[in-house]
């Protein structure tokens, strides 16, 4: 039993060396996700956005047609997005460049001499399983900028339209406020003369004509009069 056990254990180690050179071989002679963005390793998430946005402009499949390169070489640049873009996918990524890390064996059984599978190579897995459509979200967010540029717009347009409705309300309110002024002053006159006349004609029923003459031009009226006292002592 325990020489069983020494075999199965020789066997599953040489298995994995099998597999861990014949693993290296591949990522050697492959490109690397940031040889498919055309960035350094060093390069910043904004560097690796960018290049990102700028291949996926020149790898559209609107742009470069339905073809079978052009479609794995649109497939590859999301892949290296999709882990690149995210730090915590990137750590484990630069790590897993530097040296194969994992198990390829894979077994149910647990064995004390397993060590863990790398949980990246799992998710890597389900991404060539099924890659999502990024190029519907690539449209979406090409949609958003374009509603957010146009909402930008419309505010503008209605800060100046409220600002024109001001001005003109300001200029209907300085025309019109003046108007009502003068009218105002017109309306006083009026009233003033209007007392002006009411006590002349109650004074004409109290003095009479001659002394409402009298004292509005003084007696120079009543010493020009003929027949006055000045003749009367002549005589």
């Amino acid at each position: 039993m325990l020489g069983r056990k020494i075999r199965w254990s020789c066997i599953c180690q040489l298995h994995a060396m099998y597999s861990r050179k014949l693993f290296t071989g591949r990522r050697l002679s492959a490109k690397n996700y940031y040889d498919v963005l055309g960035v350094k390793k060093e390069s910043t998430q904004k560097e690796i956005r960018d290049a990102y946005v700028k291949l996926c402009k020149e790898l559209h499949p609107d742009k470069q047609g339905s073809t079978k390169d052009g479609h794995r070489k649109f497939t590859e640049l999301n892949h290296a997005y999709t882990v690149l873009s995210k730090p915590w996918d990137r750590k484990v990524y630069d790590e897993e460049l530097q040296g194969p890390r994992y198990q390829p064996y894979r077994s149910d059984m647990q064995r004390p001499f397993d060590r863990q599978e790398d949980p990246f190579m799992h998710r890597q897995d389900r991404y060539y399983e099924k890659p999502p459509d990024y190029s519907s979200a690539f449209r979406q967010a090409s949609g958003r900028y374009v509603e957010n540029k146009q909402q930008k717009l419309n505010i503008v347009v209605g800060c100046f339209v409220l600002l024109l409705a001001g001005a003109c309300l300001h200029f209907l309110a300085y025309r019109y406020g003046t108007s009502k002024d003068m009218k105002e002053r017109m309306m006083e006159a009026s009233s003033r003369n209007w007392r002006l006349y009411q006590q002349s004609k109650d004074n004409h029923k109290i003095y009479g004509t001659a002394k409402q003459i009298e004292r509005i031009f003084g007696d120079g009226i009543q010493e020009n009069e003929p027949g006055g006292d000045g003749e009367d002592g002549s005589k």
